[in-house]
Formats: C-alpha cells, structure tokens, sequence
C-alpha cells in the first residue's frame, strides 16, 4: 500500500468492497497447447504442456498484495490451478498455481499452432465454391501440411524440413479433406484458415437443429456438446493413432471435459457407438471418473515414422 497509507484504517466494509472490484475486474486469458517434439534414433518424443498468460489486466495481482487480499482471492477463485506453465502460473505463491475467477475471465483455449488458425467447417457441396471464393479474394494457397504453420521449402535447416515431413504424416488424413490457406499480403495477418469438409468432421447444418449453433454473421458456432461429439467421431475413424488424434483428444478430454466441463452424459444419446465408447474410455467413465482437476496434466507420447503410438 505505498500509494495510500491510510487504506488499513478503511472501514472493512469497504476494504472488502475495493478488493472485490479488484479482483473482479474482466480478463482475458490464453491457455495455449505446447508440443516438445524430439527425435532420436528414428523416434519422435512428443509431450505436451498447459502455458497460461492473461492478455490485458492481471485481476490476481491484486490479491497477492496481502493477506486480507489473499483470502478474498481466494474466496473468488477458489482453489488455484495446477501443474501449468506460463507467466500467470508462478506468481507470487507456489510454482505451477494459476488464479483464475471464472465468473469475470473469458478463456481462449487451444494448441499454440491453433492460435493462430481459423478452421472453418463447410458443406461438401458448398466446398470447392468457398475455395474459389477464398482464392478471388486474395488468400494464398498453404498446400503444406497442417503440421508445419509455415512452408518447411522455407527453412533452411535440411534436419529440421525432414521434422516437418514427417510430422506432416501425422496429419494426412486431415490434409487430404482440408484446404489451407494464407490471408493476403496486403492484410499482414499471420493467420492460416483451414477449410473442412463437413462430411470428414461430422458437424452439418442439414442434420443439426438450429439451437445447436450460435451464430454471428454467417457463421455457426457449434455448442460445446456438439462440438465434442464431432472430435470423437473424427478420432475414431482415422486410421492409426497419431498427432492429430492426440490434438483430438486434448480438445474433447483436456479442454471441453475437462475445462468447460461438460457432462459425462454429453454423448449418451448419439448413435455412433464407437464414438460413445471412445469419450467414455478417456473420462474413464466405467472406473470411478477422470479427475476435472488433474485432466490436464498430460502423459509424453512417444511416436515412430510409422505413425504407432506407444504410450510412456
């Protein structure tokens, strides 16, 4: 309290009052999906981990000013989050605790490569039209793949194009129904937007009611519930596990169960069994429930050129 001496002698009704406005005040916060890929001897080491950073006000900060701001932080918050990464996760208190009031904090949610990607899902008959329109209006062709953010023919490092190329392997399913694209020049948006095929995510206008979607514009913004459904469908109809199943699986299980807590049952009353049974093995449905808590915390995959998965 070096700016105003005399807040201490405050009557605590309004001490209580300032620190609520404080620790109340409206956020934004980024949690981003980091991939530490290493090869060794023809195998890929793949591990991922949470980072966390508030883009604009740090609302928290004021609650680890003292201990009367610490115990009403902790009456917004709650319990701190753990075992993240990132600027907002080693404040002033434990290694890895991240302070987050829900009720006041928009969440962007995401892999770092997704940050910085559109995915736009359109009808197949409707597809090679957006293309075209997406072309005339000056977006460049990105025929690479949806592993690599930029042109690996770019790099200079012969190694690390041989990395893209075989992660890019990881992503041929996907690649094969997507189209992907640079903004224009002109725009200086480092921004990619894929084009999907609706018939490849399961996710359709035609055979979804309306108050599925929100929607802003032309676009349709699929509900939480839906679009879980449309990531485990997907998952288990490619052919092998791989990097792109396991970008699936943290979105479904990691983000949407795990973070905007979605129901056990969100998937009960669709018909595709084999979509069912693969959300309800990773909530671990049948042997006592995931921890919400800890859902985050992800094991090191290890995953060789032939795209076989071995868990470590």
């Amino acid at each position: 309290m070096t700016t105003f001496t005399c807040f201490g002698v405050l009557p605590l009704e309004l001490r209580v009052q300032i620190w609520k406005e404080a620790l109340s005040t409206p956020a934004v916060l980024a949690v981003t999906l980091t991939r530490t890929l290493e090869y060794v001897t023809s195998t890929y080491t793949s591990k991922l981990s949470f980072n966390m950073a508030y883009i604009g006000p740090k609302p928290y900060l004021a609650g680890l000013s003292c201990k009367e701001a610490r115990r009403m932080l902790e009456q917004s918050c709650g319990s701190p989050i753990r075992g993240l990464r990132g600027p907002e996760a080693n404040p002033k208190s434990t290694p890895g605790l991240c302070w987050v009031d829900f009720d006041s904090t928009v969440i962007y949610l995401g892999p770092d490569k997704d940050a910085e990607t559109y995915m736009l899902v359109i009808g197949d008959g409707d597809f090679d039209a957006a293309v075209e329109s997406l072309r005339n209006a000056g977006f460049r062709d990105a025929p690479w793949s949806y592993y690599s953010v930029v042109d690996p023919q770019s790099l200079e490092d012969e190694e690390m194009k041989g990395m893209h190329q075989d992660g890019g392997l990881q992503y041929r399913n996907l690649d094969e129904n997507s189209m992907r694209f640079q903004f224009p020049l002109e725009s200086k948006v480092k921004i990619r937007a894929v084009l999907l095929r609706s018939s490849y995510t399961h996710l359709s206008l035609l055979d979804t009611p309306d108050h599925r979607f929100a929607k802003t514009g032309n676009i349709y913004y699929p509900d939480k519930d839906l679009l879980v459904e449309s990531f485990a469908k997907t998952a288990v109809r490619e052919p092998s596990m791989n990097m792109w199943t396991g970008d699936l699986e943290a979105w479904a299980i990691s983000y949407a169960y795990g973070w905007l807590e979605i129901n056990d049952t969100a998937l009960d009353s669709i018909s595709d069994e084999a979509a069912k049974a693969w959300f309800n093995e990773r909530i671990l449905r049948d042997k006592g429930g995931l921890d919400r808590t800890t859902v985050t915390k992800r094991v090191g995959k290890k995953y060789n050129t032939s795209g076989e998965v071995n868990m470590s």
